[in-house]
């Protein structure tokens, strides 16, 4: 608000520089790759890491899960700004304070994460990490009134983003779990790409609702599907899941029901 949009993208672009720049400092040894896998062609093994994906029951409910999130994501991240602008009357400065909230609260999930699925099992903190995010998008539709009431709905919402986070790290760690080491990078790809594809969709599915049904409507479709999203790893293996522990060096979970 004080420098003017360009500024701020220039400002976000040169932090994503920094970014590549700390990356390109990481000197770790990596291992080798044999021939045979050098030189195999990306087409086979795209089909391999899709084909493990949907055959393994854990990690079709989280490719469903990711879905349902790339969806809710998609549908707010669409309409966000114009409905915190023009519908509740908020200053764009303001809106992004709110949107800091935010990225303290995901530090606040991130630090307990792990806690959080030791005292109630990886699998249910998975579930209700995505369930309370998407219920946390429905309080956002409700938002109305003086602009102090509609900030704090905002703000509310803002807080739930440490669920999120919860949900995040137990669902790759889950991911990573039930994946051969040989598998993790087209296990990886596949979740990227639906992830980032449905995302995409979501966008634009969001864009075009609300110009049919309207900022609310869409805001409300969005966080059903978070709702969605969590039933579907509710009724799957994922809940049953307790404990990711490490026998001999190799991953495995366990159920303790």
């Amino acid at each position: 608000q004080l420098a003017g949009a360009m500024a701020t993208v220039i400002t976000e672009a040169l932090s994503s520089v920094l970014s590549a720049l700390f990356f390109l400092a990481i000197r770790i040894p990596e291992s080798e790759v044999s021939s045979e896998d050098e030189h195999r062609s990306t087409l086979p093994e795209v089909w391999e890491g899709l084909a493990f994906v949907f055959a393994n029951p854990v990690l079709r409910a989280l490719a469903g899960s990711a879905v349902a999130e790339g969806l809710l994501h998609g549908g707010v991240g669409a309409v966000i700004l114009i409905y915190g602008v023009r519908e509740l009357g908020l200053d764009t400065g303001v809106l992004a304070t709110i949107f800091a909230v935010g990225g303290i609260s995901s530090l606040i999930g991130a630090t307990y994460s792990t806690r959080v699925a030791r005292l109630f099992g990886v699998g249910p903190a998975t579930v209700v990490g995505l369930l309370l995010f998407g219920i946390g998008t429905l309080l956002l539709a409700l938002a109305r009134g003086p602009v102090v009431i509609a900030g704090a709905v905002l703000v509310i919402w803002q807080l739930f983003d440490a669920a999120y986070t919860i949900y995040g790290i137990n669902e790759v760690s889950l991911r990573q779990a039930v994946t051969p080491d040989g598998m993790l990078g087209r296990v990886t790809a596949t979740f990227q790409f639906v992830g980032i594809g449905v995302f995409l969709a979501g966008l634009l599915l969001g864009g075009a609702l609300a110009e049919i049904v309207g900022l609310r409507p869409t805001l409300v479709v969005a966080g059903v599907c978070g709702v969605v999203g969590a039933v579907w790893l509710f009724l799957s293996p994922v809940w049953k899941l307790r404990e990711i522990t490490h026998d001999e060096g190799s991953r495995k979970i366990d159920d303790i029901n």
